[in-house]
């Protein structure tokens, strides 16, 4: 009875400090205390544990064998662009498998993640703004690979997410999310695969 409490709860934990990191208020390197964020949450330590496990897994957070889990360093420039090759890379396999298979209901998800990053932005709210554009992204490779391709997307991008100025975000970026879902819409593989690095560019 006690088991979908206990997922939601880290789930939410996890997503609080994930955007703490990623908004640059936990900064690289920073010690992440069970205890004091246990009392933080009111909880237990056993959602926090999954939470720390939960990020290790992403890349946010680094554990190694008798220290503190810490917050994963800044990544160098050229293992960045290494990692921005490969999630569009895996992006490309998705949309390119994907474009002529793409539901309504796809469609439909896609444009609401859309509607959202455009309020965010409204709002100067840019790390949610940020985490938005990522869902987006998120959700096509989903469309393709499900969890098990996800899994493996996921850590490079969170990696990219940490390394990223949000003032970099401006609204020339929504034309290519816009553009990605009428080329889905559409099934034009190629303003489909035009569109996608340039949607990408809040992360250059």
């Amino acid at each position: 009875m006690n088991a979908p409490l206990a997922i939601t709860t880290h789930h939410k934990i996890a997503k609080v400090i994930r955007t703490e990191i990623i908004s640059g208020l936990i900064k690289p390197g920073t010690e992440i205390d069970e205890q004091q964020l246990a009392k933080k949450f009111g909880v237990s330590s056993a959602p926090v544990r999954d939470a720390i496990f939960q990020l290790n897994i992403e890349g946010v957070i680094e554990c190694k064998k008798n220290t503190p889990p810490t917050v994963a360093p800044l990544i160098s420039e050229d293992l960045r662009q290494l990692l921005l090759t490969l999630m569009q890379k895996i992006e490309i396999q998705a949309i390119s498998s994907q474009i002529n298979k793409a539901r309504q209901a796809d469609i439909d998800s896609l444009s609401i993640i859309f509607g959202c990053i455009k309020l965010h932005y409204k709002h100067n709210q840019l790390v949610d703004t940020a985490e938005a554009m990522i869902d987006f992204h998120k959700y096509l490779v989903d469309m393709e690979g499900g969890d098990e391709l996800v899994n493996v997307w996921h850590p490079i991008v969170m990696r990219l997410v940490m390394n990223t100025d949000y003032t970099n975000i401006n609204p020339e970026h929504f034309d290519y999310y816009k553009a990605i879902i009428e080329a889905l819409t559409n099934q034009d593989e190629l303003a489909a695969l035009k569109a996608l690095p340039k949607s990408l560019g809040f992360l250059s």
